[in-house]
């Protein structure tokens, strides 16, 4: 026998949502188990119910606790595993075809951000910006310093491949008439990959396709004899455009692209600038320490608890 308990995040007290007690119940001890992780899985509820980490919402938990009352037919309390098991199916199945929030775009979201202030503009954009800092408290403090010493580790590790850059085989040549190592598509990489790793623009295809692509079409027009203004807007445009066509938006393509119009030395690698230094150093550099901080987040999270 199992009491079916569900727990409010506002009260987080051992107490039923509503006053309603269910007893479940299973001819068998394996049922039980198995019916105790559902019931964790459906509710959100944890195992420490003191910690008040609650992941369904109070309506979630008044319209499963509804849907099982009215299961009960007989008005006995009590419920088969197989009755349980099918509505939580069919909630589950409820919560999954749910769509999620359409994103707004960041103009919007300022906007309705300052307009819905009853204190007016100024406090209003006071408002957003403590709301943006206190959303940056939630962070675990795992997630920060991991973050923080992949960038370090990554950066550091380029600074010294960068040192002897000159000596290098085959690309030696290149940094030697000027060519650099640590181009800023790498820094933009750095801050997406380690920070945000969750983020579309860091995904597999827009990596390689939004660096080569862009670069690519790119690379055509600026070689097309126009003056050198309008070739370099015209460049970026295009390679804008070929990756909202491709799916594969990656803000480090738009940096090769000019780092491409402004220098001789890159004009002079031709297709091999597709490749080199960024792509190469992102997958030889950043992906391997990415790898690494990504498995300590999932891994080895922490945070200071206040007391």
């Amino acid at each position: 026998m199992l009491r079916l308990q569900s727990y409010s995040p506002m009260e987080c007290q051992q107490k039923t949502m509503g006053g309603y007690k269910f007893h479940i119940w299973s001819p068998s001890h394996g049922h039980c188990s198995k019916l105790t992780h559902f019931r964790k899985e459906a509710l959100g509820v944890t195992s420490r119910l003191q910690s008040s980490v609650v992941k369904a919402s109070v309506n979630d938990n008044k319209i499963l606790l509804e849907r099982l009352k009215a299961a009960d037919e007989d008005k006995d309390g009590k419920l088969t595993f197989d009755e349980v098991h099918k509505i939580f199916q069919e909630f589950d199945a409820r919560k999954v075809n749910v769509a999620p929030p359409k994103p707004v775009a960041w103009d919007l979201a300022l906007y309705k951000s300052i307009s819905e202030s009853k204190d007016g503009v100024f406090k209003g954009l006071v408002s957003h910006i403590q709301a943006r800092l206190e959303a940056g408290k939630k962070t675990p403090l795992s997630h920060i310093l991991f973050s923080v010493a992949g960038a370090f580790v990554s950066t550091y590790l380029l600074g010294l491949i960068s040192d002897i850059r000159k000596d290098l085989p085959f690309v030696g040549e290149w940094h030697q008439q000027g060519l650099g190592l640590l181009v800023g598509s790498l820094g933009t990489v750095s801050i997406l990959l380690f920070a945000r790793p969750e983020s579309e623009p860091v995904r597999i295809w827009n990596f390689i396709a939004g660096h080569v692509l862009p670069v690519f079409l790119g690379s055509v027009i600026l070689h097309s004899g126009l003056p050198i203004n309008l070739a370099r807007a015209l460049a970026l445009a295009a390679g804008l455009g070929v990756m909202m066509i491709t799916d594969c938006i990656h803000p480090p393509g738009g940096a090769l692209i000019l780092l491409l119009a402004d220098s001789p030395i890159c004009q002079k690698m031709d297709s091999w600038f597709l490749l080199y230094p960024s792509l190469f150093y992102i997958s030889l550099v950043l992906f391997p320490v990415g790898f690494i901080v990504n498995w300590l987040k999932r891994n080895a999270k922490f945070s200071i608890k206040n007391e």
